[in-house]
């Protein structure tokens, strides 16, 4: 499934903010594999993915849904990453003989990926074409 497709289907059939927060989830840390394992490939379009759609997503759901940031645990937290890896990362990177971790690295938590900075420095620390370099620069 292309991550076009996969947001499409998140953003029309994800009806509850438990869901909605799960999909964007998985849409956050499939774009965040993909950028750090396929730096060659990185694009503005995967930083827009995870800074302006999936974060923003995230925390919208997380102001809507009171108490929902309480109950979301570490297993929460690595199916997203399981479903980002097995719905985005793998699929879109086919070919590339990527060797993604198979486990969530573990300043992946929810803290983390709704902290601007600790985004930014994801997103700089791995940036390696020029198209994300400009748009870092740019942008963020």
């Amino acid at each position: 499934m292309l991550c076009n497709d996969l947001m499409n289907m998140v953003i029309n059939e994800a009806s509850n903010p438990e869901d909605r927060i799960a999909s964007f989830g998985a849409l956050v840390f499939g774009h965040m594999l993909k950028y750090q394992y396929q730096p060659f490939k990185q694009s503005a379009s995967w930083i827009e993915i995870i800074v302006k759609k999936g974060i923003p997503e995230i925390q919208r759901c997380l102001s809507v849904k009171k108490g929902l940031r309480k109950r979301i645990t570490s297993s929460d937290l690595d199916k997203w990453y399981n479903d980002g890896l097995k719905n985005i990362a793998i699929p879109e990177t086919k070919g590339y003989n990527i060797n993604f971790p198979e486990q969530r690295p573990e300043d992946w938590t929810l803290d983390n990926i709704l902290d601007y900075e600790f985004i930014k420095n994801f997103l700089v620390s791995n940036a390696q074409t020029i198209y994300a370099k400009n748009y870092l620069e740019k942008y963020i």
